[in-house]
């Protein structure tokens, strides 16, 4: 792992948090409901939803009873296009998964925003990339995800890490919020624009 700086020391992903997966059941498509993610609705750090399609709440209670996600865990795409993450930021989550990994940092929330930056970094990447499995489709399994070697800070360095970093993510996570009710509104009213259904009055113009 290189140079480690005095009075850190590197640990288990699994010993710092519980380390789950998502469903791997396929529970039925419902006209209403809570979403159900997978590896592929996890993009550049936020959810497809368009992409992605509604269990009903029963099943979507269920898949919960094994992959409860919360806020301030982290999700990992673990099959497809493998490695990509997402720090959970919403109060209320919306969704279940399916072959996506959890790491439950919001049961040690101090470690959230330096673990989600950590997977990120190059070093990990390379790390995850050196242990796929699978021939046809690559795929990352549970007992990878829980052995991650993670170079951990002292309390000191990682309480100051936080505080300067966690306003910056929520500032970003309020950003994709807003850009994703304008984009429903856009889609509401734009075909009722250009059927005439709606009208801007002249004085807008």
């Amino acid at each position: 792992m290189g140079w480690i700086p005095k009075g850190w020391e590197v640990k288990n992903s699994g010993d710092l948090f519980d380390v789950r997966d998502g469903t791997h059941d396929s529970p039925k498509k419902s006209d209403e409901g809570k979403y159900l993610i997978t590896s592929r609705h996890i993009t550049s750090g936020v959810i497809d939803y368009p992409n992605a399609y509604l269990i009903s709440q029963d099943d979507f209670d269920e898949v919960n009873k094994r992959s409860l996600v919360e806020s301030y865990d982290i999700l990992i795409t673990m099959i497809g296009t493998v490695g990509a993450s997402m720090l959970v930021l919403q109060d209320e989550i919306d969704f279940a998964i399916k072959n996506v990994g959890l790491f439950k940092t919001s049961n040690n929330k101090s470690y959230a925003v330096f673990f989600y930056l950590y997977l990120n970094s190059n070093y990990m990447t390379q790390f995850l990339d050196s242990r796929l499995a699978g021939t046809t489709q690559k795929y990352l399994t549970l007992k990878v995800l829980r052995a991650l070697p993670v170079v951990t800070p002292n309390n000191k360095i990682l309480s100051h890490f936080v505080n300067e970093m966690s306003p910056i993510f929520k500032k970003v996570h309020s950003n994709h919020e807003q850009i994703e009710t304008l984009s429903k509104l856009r889609d509401t009213l734009l075909p009722k624009l250009m059927s005439g259904e709606l009208r801007i009055p002249d004085d807008i113009l």
